[in-house]
């Protein structure tokens, strides 16, 4: 069986070995297109080769046809074995460390001998970039804390990698006769942004059924690690309470559950020395006077505090979110027009979207000219006119300069309905002069939202220097947005920030960030988050209609 996320690692993997050899840039990002195609719209690949409809994609020619089906037919692909020849594998691990391009690899692995990570953590340490042309102390310093990032975050996948994976394993477990009950727990449901394994609760005393589970397992072939864990009908719902929770929260929850006479006896669960069957984790909560805690709160044992007040909030659900804020089109680095966009919004059943395409000074990024923003604002202008029911606002993502302003002159912000401000550039300052650029860009009256805030990459790119919580604070202060931005190697704000945001009265928007329109979902991912951060629907301000939505931005100052 191919594996998508294989064959997308390795056309990744094609165009940094492209640039790493120099060629042509344009080349190498027909590869990088070809795997969003392939993630974005969810190709099944082995379909399309046996169905001879590879060449109905967008984008990929004959000889990159070719190549995906020799992949395919064999799990291999010359091209991509004859680069790895080509270029050193040194060469290549040095080109993954956040903050170092081809350019500066190239420059480190052939004129200063450093050839492997360790041997640039080294150098690093012993303060030998310093005063290499092109480095210098900053950037030695942002190296190695990249270095540090990427070797804590070993043996980690992204949610988004492991739910695939969980959900399709999950439904083959399923159709085993014999399995009783399953579901997938651990870090998994308490929604963890990055997971070492995938834990299977399974009811199953039925031997032969357990070898069944352990040889599909076995033949899946997955690179992350899945842990299975048998247990009888009777400790099922306390077992999948206690693999769902921290072992803070389970610690004082079996306490709490104990002073009530409630324990666990060999295979049993009793409750005043008297056996019990417990059908769901609700029950479980009711018999313990308790307010049912949902998996993603099961962190810190104050929920525990909160339930028995019955305090914890209704959090926010997908049906809750009514438009759909932060999507790229092709006006700038997008994949899909401002119609298709609209088009696929709406069969998910949102009532609106905020087209927040890039500014004029992300030119790598085909940032808007002036005079493309008057042009996108006369088609939206005719989008919303053809459809009176779904709502097309002018947004923007303005870059935030280094001295804090924003990109445009007041006279073009104030054309749009919404701005995003973001940083994209200039990474490298310090915290006290990062915290006072962002805060900065909050204090304009002009902003609305502030974009992905600290810039992390999860398992790629450590956060910018930045007092997270002086920026909260001053989002409170102006009345301003904060996003948590939903792509899957962002999920920024973090859960934890956002329930810092949520005390200091910080309203969120949910964006997907989206460059095309298949990844729009991602906002569902956006929600795992607010969730785990204590997030109602009257937090978020996408949980408001068009209108309501549109008074809210223009309340803003």
């Amino acid at each position: 069986m191919v594996r998508e996320d294989e064959l997308i690692k390795i056309l990744k993997n094609i165009a940094k070995l492209l640039e790493l050899k120099g060629e042509n840039p344009f080349k190498a990002r027909a590869y990088v297109n070809a795997a969003d195609i392939i993630k974005s719209e969810n190709i099944n690949i082995e379909d399309a080769v046996k169905n001879g409809t590879l060449a109905n994609i967008k984008g990929f020619g004959e000889a990159l046809q070719k190549k995906i089906t020799e992949f395919v037919k064999t799990g291999k692909m010359s091209y991509y074995e004859k680069l790895k020849e080509e270029v050193p594998e040194g060469l290549f691990e040095l080109s993954t460390i956040a903050n170092i391009g081809p350019a500066k690899a190239k420059k480190l692995f052939y004129e200063n001998g450093i050839t492997s990570i360790d041997m640039l953590e080294r150098a690093c340490e012993e303060d030998k970039l310093r005063n290499l042309k092109g480095f210098g102390p900053k950037l030695q310093e942002l190296i190695l804390v990249s270095i540090h990032h990427k070797k804590a975050s070993k043996g980690r996948f992204l949610q988004e990698k492991i739910t695939k994976e969980a959900e399709k394993l999950f439904n083959d477990i399923k159709q085993i006769k014999g399995v009783r009950r399953i579901e997938i727990t651990g870090d998994y449901r308490r929604f963890s942004e990055t997971l070492n394994n995938i834990d299977f609760l399974i009811s199953t005393d039925n031997d032969s059924v357990q070898e069944e589970i352990k040889s599909l397992i076995k033949s899946s072939d997955s690179e992350i690690p899945i842990n299975i864990n048998f247990i009888n009908d009777e400790q099922f719902i306390w077992r999948l309470n206690q693999t769902s929770s921290s072992d803070n929260f389970f610690a004082e929850f079996e306490k709490y559950a104990e002073s009530l006479g409630m324990t666990t006896k060999g295979d049993s669960i009793c409750l005043n020395n008297e056996k019990m069957t417990l059908d769901s984790e609700e029950q479980l909560y009711q018999i313990l006077k308790l307010q049912y805690i949902p998996p993603e709160l099961r962190e810190e044992a104050k929920a525990i505090e909160k339930a028995k007040e019955f305090k914890i909030p209704s959090l926010i659900k997908n049906k809750d979110l009514k438009g759909v804020v932060h999507i790229h089109s092709n006006w700038s680095d997008g994949k899909n027009s401002i119609s298709e966009i609209a088009t696929r919004a709406k069969e998910l059943g949102f009532g609106y979207v905020v087209i927040s395409d890039h500014s004029q000074s992300a030119a790598y990024a085909g940032g808007l000219s002036i005079e493309s923003v008057i042009e996108q604002h006369k088609e939206i202008d005719r989008l919303n006119e053809m459809n009176p029911n779904f709502k097309i606002f002018k947004g923007i993502e303005s870059d935030i300069l280094k001295d804090g302003s924003l990109d445009y002159p007041d006279e073009i912000l104030e054309r749009f309905d919404v701005v995003i401000a973001s940083v994209h550039s200039s990474f490298n300052m310090s915290k006290s002069e990062m915290t006072k650029r962002i805060i900065y860009a909050l204090m304009s009256p002009f902003t609305h939202i502030l974009g992905h805030p600290t810039g992390r990459l999860l398992l790629a790119r450590p956060p910018y220097e930045v007092d997270i919580k002086d920026v909260i604070q001053a989002a409170a202060d102006y009345g301003k947005v904060i996003e948590i931005n939903c792509n899957p190697y962002r999920l920024d704000l973090s859960w934890e920030n956002v329930i810092y945001a949520k005390e200091k009265g910080v309203k969120i928007s949910i964006n997907p960030d989206s460059h095309n329109s298949g990844t729009i979902t991602d906002i569902f991912l956006g929600v795992k988050v607010a969730r785990k951060g204590w997030l109602e629907s009257s937090d978020v301000i996408n949980c408001l209609n068009s209108n309501d939505f549109y008074e809210f931005i223009k309340s803003i100052k």
